[in-house]
Order: C-alpha cells, then structure tokens, then sequence
C-alpha cells in the first residue's frame, strides 16, 4: 500500500469512529433528558426527644398527611407538625413522651411529596427509621476509700461511676487527662478507679466519651473540688439545753452544728430523742440550726440525752462521719400523769373529813378544785390515800383531783364521786357560820388555791377569818366566798400594792402566806 492509499484508508477510519461515538452521546444524552430521576432517602433518623429527620437526596415539596403506617417506637403515636419543606432535610414532631434513647421504627411515605426540581413524586413508600438521638449519661456518682471519703489524700483512689439512658459501647473516662480503664455493659452501671497522686490539678477535671451501637456518641464533663472536704473538717455541736432542767411538752431545744471552715450547698441530717430534725442554714453554710420540739408520746428521759449521729453532706455529695454533741443538761417529761379513782368516798359520810383514795402514773403535786382540799400536797406514783380538810354537813358534787410532774405536765382530772356530809356537830344544810368574834389569831395557814365569788370551803373559812383578824372583813364566817369577802378582798389588795381584782388569785395567795 502506497503512502497516499494509507492516508486515506487512515481518514476514513477516524470519520467511521466519530460518528459512531456522536450516534452513542446522542443515545445518552436523550435518556438523561428522557427520565428524571425521583427523589430517594439518604436517611431517617430519631434525632430528639419527639423528632424525627428525613434527609432526601434532593428538595422535596411535602405536607402532613403523606405520613403513615407508623410502626415500632412511632407506634400509637400522632404527627403534630412538619417542618423544612422546600429543602432535603424535613423534621417530623410527634407527639407522646419524649422517645427512649435507642428508638427505632418505620413509616410509609405517600405519593404527595415531590421533588422540587421537576414535581416527580417520592415512589419508595416504606422508610425505616434508625436511631439518630447521642446516648445521655442518667446519673453519675463519686466516691472514695480514703478516712472520712477523702478525695484529696495522695494514695487514696476516687471511683467514678455512670449509667446511661441506652446500652453503650467504646466507653472511655479521663481524669486530670489521664486516660482510666473503664468497666461495665449495657446502660451501666460502668466504673472507674483513680488514684491519687497529689499533683493533680485543682479542680479536678473528669470527662468521658463513649457511642452506643450504631455510632452515635456523647460524652460528659465535670470537675471536682479537691481542696475541701467534709473528711479534713472539724465541726461544733451545741444545744440551748444547757443548764439543768426538765423540758415539757412544747418546750424546744435549738441545736447548732458549726464547721470550721464555711460549707455553703451542704446538706445536714440527724435526729434526736427519735425525733427527725429539720437543718436550715441561712449565711452559706457558716452554720447550720435544728429545733426538737417536746411532743405529747415523745419518748422521756430520766437523764440528759446527747444528740449524736448528725452528718453534714457538702456539694460533692461527700459525707462526714457521724457527729456527736455533749451539752444537754435538760431532762425530757413528755408523757402526762393520769390519775384514776380508786376508792370513793361514800355517798354518805358522818364525818367532815373523809378519806380518798386514787392512783397516779407519775409523782407530782397534788392539784385540788370545788368544795374539796387537803393538806396531802405531793402524790406519789401508784396509790394515794388522802383526807379532805373539814367539810360542812351538806351535798358536794364539785371535787376534783390532778397532779402536776415535775416539768409542769398537768394530769386529766379526776372526778370525785358524789357524796354528803351528815356530821354530828354541823348543820345539815348549808354553812355553819362562825360568830363574828370567832377569829382565829394565826397567821400560818398556807392558802394554795385560787379563790373567787362562788368558792367554799376551808380555804374560805380561813380566808375571812385571817381578813377579819387584820380589819378587812366584819361579815359571818360561812365558808363562802360571796360579795362581802370579795369587798374586804379588794380592801387587803389596795393596802398590799396588788392589783384590786377582788380575787385570790398567785399574787395574793404570796401575800397572805408570807
């Protein structure tokens, strides 16, 4: 073949191939023009407490109601809103509780959301929709071996401890940018020792990372106060009990616990007499104040009780060990005495003076009311016999009895029967007046009782005898406290610089008894 032949056979052969490559470009660009392609789901995920994200491969015009058929954690649940149409990426907000941490589920996609672009509608139908949500740490603890939990001590060792609200996978903790070795499963809970070293800086700096099994992750970050400690505290205990006395019901005890140094956002607890207490604080944690206060069935005390097993928790959550006061001097007489009749006077009696018999559950003094007194003033515990003064001959249906305790509980009262005097040498009714120079020249009886129009009795009798010896009273001496002693009353009270209340009532009573 010549030169010229080859020439052409060469041009023939590359016309051949660039036509046959624009027959095959033509077949493709036609196509391409030919068949829009339809939007597809890159991805659908849970990515909120409510939220569901759809990412399209491209822009979507959708609405609503072109989502359906909800299955798995999407279950029962009703779309309230959708946002982001007009983009690639649209958010589904359901309603219901926010959704666990590794929710999953699917949904059905209608024919009603278009590509934007060319309006071709989505075709796929079902989705499934993954986890999307970073796992969230639930709780998380610190603690230590060291005396008293002490976290700052160099050779003690700090544990750290976390759960999470799904199954993680990859967990990993630092502290003081030290990488620990972590143990645990599942949501926790997982665990961390640390040991101090006494380089570390202040505050400490805790962080962890971790993902759960489909690679979303998360992560916490923290630090901790290492320089004060409850454990390198000293604390004061005191109380306002102390001086010696008995504390009664509705008396209170303040208690005062005082650290050395302030410790403001601590927490204090402690009870006493088997009574939880309440610990305020009110100049950052400076001290802390309680108040007990005596209740009726609280528990008494023959002796001082102590308070003790009082803690105080400090913002780390650390706990001191149990503290113990040592100042109350106070008693505690929380139970009420109770009194009961034992032995009734007879409903007829010929003697102005009969016996009585009750018991007490408690020792006190003998408290008297009405017709009816004694010179029986202290009761003793279990049985007690006493024997009115004289009574005048008549009915007497207004006597009582009650005993006082030491702390100035008061007992119910005790009824005394009914009875009637008939005694040889008094009237048979009513009051034996004295004549009004029947006096009586001593001075020494001991008026105990509060006395005021309507009162009868010895205390009476005595009461006029001793106002008419002193030039007050000039009326009969009946045993009945009536207008006439009221008026000679007042008279004693205006000479003794009391006030003219025409009463017997403490002031008076001193008065006279002196």
């Amino acid at each position: 073949m010549n030169k010229n032949l080859y020439k052409k056979f060469f041009a023939g052969a590359v016309n051949i191939f660039a036509l046959s490559l624009f027959v095959v470009l033509g077949v493709i660009t036609f196509n391409a023009n030919a068949y829009a392609a339809t939007p597809i789901i890159q991805s659908a995920k849970i990515t909120g407490p409510n939220n569901v994200t759809i990412y399209f491969s491209e822009p979507v015009i959708t609405k609503i109601s072109d989502y359906t058929t909800f299955s798995g954690s999407l279950a029962g649940r009703n779309l309230t809103a959708i946002s982001g149409s007009g983009t690639a990426s649209i958010s589904l907000t359901f309603d219901g509780n926010a959704f666990p941490g590794n929710a999953s589920g699917s949904l059905n996609i209608g024919t009603q959301t278009i590509s934007i672009s060319d309006s071709s509608p989505f075709t796929t139908g079902y989705v499934n929709v993954l986890d999307g949500q970073p796992p969230v740490v639930s709780s998380i603890t610190i603690s230590s071996n060291g005396v008293n939990n002490s976290f700052a001590s160099a050779g003690s060792y700090i544990t750290v401890s976390w759960s999470a609200n799904e199954p993680l996978t990859n967990s990993m903790l630092k502290i003081a940018g030290n990488t620990v070795s972590t143990g645990g499963s599942g949501t926790g809970p997982y665990s961390a020792n640390y040991t101090i070293t006494g380089n570390e800086p202040t505050p400490l700096p805790i962080s962890g990372t971790f993902s759960d099994y489909v690679g979303n992750t998360g992560s916490f970050a923290m630090t901790l106060d290492n320089t004060k400690t409850t454990s390198s505290g000293t604390y004061n205990l005191t109380s306002t009990a102390n001086t010696p006395g008995g504390l009664k019901i509705g008396d209170k005890i303040i208690f005062t616990l005082t650290p050395n140094t302030p410790k403001p956002g601590a927490s204090v607890s402690g009870s006493y007499n088997e009574q939880p207490l309440t610990w305020t604080t009110s100049n950052s944690g400076t001290t802390f104040t309680a108040i007990y206060t005596v209740q009726s069935g609280d528990p008494d005390r023959a002796s001082p009780l102590q308070i003790n097993g009082v803690i105080i928790t400090d913002s780390n959550g650390f706990a001191s060990a149990p503290i113990s006061g040592n100042d109350v001097k106070k008693t505690i007489v929380a139970s009420l005495p109770m009194v009961a009749e034992t032995v009734p006077v007879p409903s007829m009696v010929t003697t102005a003076t009969p016996s009585y018999s009750f018991t007490s559950s408690k020792a006190g003094s003998i408290n008297y009311y009405g017709d009816c007194s004694s010179q029986t003033k202290n009761a003793v515990p279990g049985l007690n016999t006493i024997v009115f003064n004289p009574l005048p001959n008549g009915y007497h249906s207004n006597c009582y009895v009650s005993v006082t305790d030491s702390a100035g509980n008061i007992s119910n009262r005790g009824t005394v029967n009914s009875f009637t005097v008939s005694a040889n040498g008094n009237t048979t009714t009513g009051y034996t007046p004295d004549t009004p120079n029947q006096t009586s020249t001593a001075t020494s009886y001991r008026f105990s009782n509060p006395l005021n129009i309507g009162s009868t009795g010895t205390d009476v009798r005595e009461l006029q005898k001793r106002l008419t010896n002193e030039g007050y009273y000039s009326g009969p001496i009946t045993g009945y406290y009536g207008s006439l002693t009221q008026i000679a009353v007042k008279k004693y009270q205006a000479a003794h610089g009391l006030e003219q209340l025409g009463n017997v009532g403490p002031g008076t009573r001193s008065a006279l008894n002196k």
